[in-house]
């Protein structure tokens, strides 16, 4: 068999070995908060659960922002605060792992616990789509 035979059959293997190195390097990064919600007078369960959703999926989408922030793309932009939240919550998807209703001697509420979550090779690419599409 020639040289050039032997690596007609091998540089396949050899550049889907670098591929699925590359791609080793991604990670996904997940963000999680729980919040308790007590009921405040004259409040509905429901109120209080709509009440409590929406300020834990922005507590967690603040953290995800600040990931952002650190990324070489918003850095070099200097983009402000107010932006990279509205930017995070175009990525990342909030999604409630688990709400229960709660009650102590004194009060009564709601506990919620949300989570988002990204994959940081694509990232930059959404972030480069969202700035284009400006």
């Amino acid at each position: 068999m020639k040289k050039s035979g032997l690596l007609f059959y091998f540089l396949p293997v050899i550049i889907l070995s670098l591929l699925c190195a590359a791609n080793s390097f991604a990670a996904i990064k997940t963000y999680t908060h729980t919040l308790k919600h007590t009921y405040v007078k004259y409040q509905s369960p429901e109120d209080a659960r709509i009440e409590a959703v929406s300020i834990a999926g922005l507590k967690v989408l603040e953290k995800a922002a600040a990931y952002l922030e650190n990324m070489p793309i918003i850095k070099k932009n200097n983009v402000d605060k107010n932006i990279i939240l509205a930017l995070a919550s175009k990525i990342f998807k909030v999604k409630i792992v688990s709400e229960k209703e709660y009650s102590t001697g004194k009060e009564t509420g709601i506990q919620i616990s949300v989570k988002t979550n990204t994959d940081t090779s694509t990232l930059e690419r959404k972030l480069k789509k969202l700035s284009s599409d400006k």
